[in-house]
């Protein structure tokens, strides 16, 4: 039997971009998080707004290339993408585990 993912959340957070994104808010839960395009040695951490509205990054969120990691998010998180270099064309998404 196939998954259903009609019920599967996936929040865009790049979209062929090249600085850092706007925030989103999830659900909550766990997630994949993925990223790829031409990075040309910059850096990608996710990060998550704290109740002051300050960023700080999520421990062990950070890719120097095209990659997946596992993040765990609480309900109703602001999540955005820092870019730190000059990539370019970089799409990343978080996609929930069901």
């Amino acid at each position: 039997m196939a998954l259903n993912t009609n019920y599967v959340e996936r929040v865009d957070l790049l979209v062929n971009e090249a600085a850092t994104g706007s925030y989103r808010t999830v659900k909550g839960g766990t997630y994949i998080w993925s990223a790829e395009g031409t990075f040309s040695s910059a850096t990608l951490q996710l990060q998550a707004k704290n109740a002051n509205g300050t960023a700080t990054d999520i421990t062990g969120a950070s890719l120097a290339a095209a990659g997946f990691v596992s993040v765990l998010l609480g309900a109703d998180a602001e999540v955005r993408v820092a870019v730190t270099g000059s990539p370019t064309g970089i799409y990343s998404s978080l996609v929930a585990v069901p």
